[in-house]
């Protein structure tokens, strides 16, 4: 008996956006209405998320399903302005002895004028992408 790919789960799949390796982007995180920021660094980013780590013996208090706020590019290396957002952590993987944590984040809000300045950006990058002589660095964005 052949295993066929559910048509739902074939259009989640074709849908899924593109990932971009992007190591050095600082994001500032917190959870709702706290104080406490944590800088993560990008280890991948898109279009609807993007893969965060923590490298501290100091514990992150996010867990799945935390909506966290998000400040993308804090250090205006890459951007031109820092984009805000709000995300939902759909994933945390802890490595054992290791101090680093990865969260995965979903998208779930940002501004018009934020999601302009984002979909800027990767428009750079899939033109890096296509065009290795450019740099996959959104700078300036």
């Amino acid at each position: 008996m052949e295993a066929k790919i559910s048509p739902r789960l074939e259009a989640t799949a074709r849908a899924a956006a593109a990932r971009f390796d992007f190591e050095d982007m600082i994001v500032d995180t917190k959870t709702i209405g706290t104080n406490l920021c944590y800088s993560l660094r990008t280890i991948n980013i898109s279009k609807t998320g993007m893969l965060l780590s923590w490298n501290s013996s100091v514990k992150v208090p996010f867990i799945e399903n935390t909506i966290i706020e998000l400040k993308v590019d804090t250090t205006r290396q890459h951007l031109s302005f820092p984009v805000d957002c709000l995300g939902k952590v759909v994933r945390r993987i802890d490595h054992g002895a290791d101090p680093a944590t990865d969260f995965g984040v979903h998208i779930v809000q940002m501004e018009a004028e934020d999601r302009l300045r984002w979909d800027k950006t990767f428009e750079k990058f899939g033109k890096a992408k296509n065009h290795p002589s450019q740099p996959l660095n959104a700078n300036r964005a």
